[in-house]
């Protein structure tokens, strides 16, 4: 039941054998995916002999939001008195699938086919239910009940000898006893000729899925010649699964993210910071140094030119900063380059080598021309914090410099994100930015970032330049270029990274000192945020808004920014045991394994 599977119905079990006057038997009904937003599945199922099985209810709805969650239709066999008319065959049939998703509507679903085994007028001996038990690796059990028909009592005892197989998936107990996969049933006139077997599911620890199981009857033993030699129905049913298949996390690719990934300048312009991180964290001790050389110095100029990082500030965000070429070189149009990366060089042999890599950049033309200029128009960086950024707007003349005013229609594209202003003004999505000879046919604008209380990470925006509007003929009609930049998200991203909060070395070990920072805060009653400390945490702090809660702080259904001793043993486990990695929290308490991955 996985979402992005094909359409289908899943239906347990597709076999039933009741028995008259017997259990009811739950049918279990799910869906293989979701249907369309807004759109149910109508499922019907109906009884083709109603003297034989009746339904306690028909219908079931699924919808988007519980289409993987089962729904049980239940079927009650018919009762006795019907005289001995043997075991009777007949079927339970679906509807076709009633939905407003055209890929459920019509769907048809095979039919369940029932037998109700005959009670009225023999000797018989029944097993009840005689399909669909149900026990669970967590220790869920079921009963199964084993009886005398009522129309013929037993003139004896008799004994069944009831065996469970695969005793890996399920073991059986009498009144309480010891669990074990055979056990020998007795009938007799103390207990009504009936007796209950209890099923017990066993844990096997492997993921291996629902795991069916056969609970097999020998012949009876019995002085009573009626019922001596009868064979009872076999029965079965499945151990529900609790083990979660463990995949260990593998850390991402070694590789370069760098920010923007192509840039315009304009000569004697504004500077672009380029930021550079690395995908993954090099090895403990090892260090990572990427070089940056410009292909064309006239024209942009770097600083520094060589980073360096390390398994403590590998996704740290690193900048360097472009400088673009000035003036002077009379008209010599938009000249493209680029910025390339060398090889990088590390002791780490997955980084050494890698990140060869080359931005594009156009340095815009200044001199001779008459045109509309943007500057910076690329690597712009607001923050939902707050933190704003600003671009000019100017017109450059190759003659006499303009005399009318010159109107350049701008919009972001994403308003959530960021919003325009121009001289503190009201902030909105559009703006018309006018050049006169009062601002000098220069004006700046500035782009507040948006917070939008949702974590999206950094999202990119983009300010649409539309063709200037103006009596200078020399400048009507052009289009300036867009500006383009990213709004940083300020939302805690909090889901469990590969590294341990205590791992302050992030070195996938946990040593003594950092066991010790934490029975700090086992021994105060609590901890907060604080910036500035070995691991941004302190003792008895009441700042709980500006970090992450620590790793160790996982029990007591979740944090509550105490560490328990549970949860300091837990860490030094990790710490006994000299390692420790990256697990799903589905199959750990607190996401992480100790050893070696």
């Amino acid at each position: 039941m996985i979402p992005g599977a094909l359409p289908g119905v899943n239906v347990y079990p597709q076999t039933i054998v009741t028995t008259e006057n017997g259990n009811n038997v739950s049918i279990e009904i799910t869906l293989t995916s979701p249907p369309a937003q807004g759109q149910t599945v109508e499922i019907t199922l109906q009884s083709t002999d109603v003297t034989e099985c009746t339904l306690a209810n028909s219908t079931l709805t699924f919808d988007a939001t519980n289409w993987n969650v089962p729904q049980f239709i239940t079927a009650m066999p018919g009762p006795s008195g019907d005289g001995n008319d043997g075991d009777v065959g007949f079927s339970l049939e679906f509807s076709p699938v009633v939905s407003g998703d055209s890929t459920y509507t019509g769907m048809t679903i095979p039919a369940i086919k029932m037998t109700n085994q005959n009670i009225d007028g023999i000797s018989v001996i029944v097993v009840d239910p005689g399909v669909a038990l149900e026990t669970s690796e967590s220790g869920g059990t079921d009963i199964l009940e084993i009886y005398a028909g009522s129309d013929v009592t037993p003139l004896g005892d008799v004994s069944v000898v009831v065996t469970a197989s695969p005793a890996s998936e399920v073991l059986l107990s009498i009144n309480g006893g010891n669990p074990s996969s055979q056990v020998t049933v007795q009938l007799t006139a103390g207990n009504g000729y009936s007796n209950l077997v209890t099923l017990h599911g066993q844990d096997d620890f492997l993921q291996d899925g629902d795991a069916p199981f056969t609970i097999t009857t020998s012949t009876a033993v019995t002085g009573d010649p009626s019922y001596h030699g009868l064979n009872p129905a076999d029965t079965s049913g499945r151990n529900i699964d609790n083990d979660v298949l463990c995949i260990v996390l593998p850390l991402p690719e070694p590789g370069l993210t760098v920010f923007p990934a192509s840039i315009l300048t304009t000569e004697d312009g504004v500077a672009v910071p380029i930021g550079v991180v690395l995908d993954a964290p090099p090895a403990p001790g090892e260090t990572v140094m990427v070089s940056l050389i410009s292909s064309d110095n006239t024209e942009g100029t770097l600083s520094p030119g060589t980073l360096t990082f390390d398994v403590s500030n590998w996704e740290v965000p690193q900048t360097v900063t472009l400088t673009p070429g000035a003036s002077g070189d009379g008209n010599d149009g938009d000249v493209g380059y680029s910025i390339d990366f060398g090889p990088a060089v590390s002791g780490d042999p997955d980084y050494n080598g890698i990140g060869t890599l080359s931005i594009p950049v156009t340095n815009r033309n200044a001199e001779g021309i008459s045109t509309i200029l943007i500057d910076p128009a690329d690597g712009l960086e607001t923050t939902e914090d707050g933190v704003t950024a600003t671009f000019d707007i100017y017109a450059v003349s190759a003659f006499l410099p303009p005399v009318f005013p010159i109107t350049v229609p701008i919009s972001v594209s994403n308003s959530s994100e960021v919003l325009l202003s121009i001289n503190n003004g009201i902030q909105s999505a559009n703006k018309n930015v006018v050049l006169d000879a009062g601002n000098g046919f220069r004006q700046t604008v500035t782009v507040h970032g948006q917070e939008d209380a949702v974590l999206d990470g950094d999202a990119p925006f983009t300010i649409t330049t539309s063709p200037v509007v103006t009596i200078e003929v020399a400048y009507n009609g052009i289009n300036p270029p867009d500006v383009s930049g990213r709004n940083l998200d300020n939302e805690l991203d909090c889901a469990i990274g590969f590294f341990h909060t205590a791992d302050q070395d992030r070195s996938s070990t946990i040593d003594l000192n950092e066991v010790l920072r934490v029975v700090q805060f086992y021994n105060a009653g609590g901890f907060g945020c604080q910036q500035g400390t070995e691991d941004g945490f302190t003792v008895n702090g009441t700042n709980r808004a500006s970090c992450c809660p620590h790793h160790s702080d996982f029990a007591s259904g979740g944090e509550d920014w105490t560490i328990e001793l549970t949860e300091l043993l837990r860490l030094i486990q990790f710490y006994n045991s000299g390692a420790y990695f990256r697990c799903p929290g589905e199959c750990t308490e607190d996401g992480f394994c100790a050893g070696t991955n």
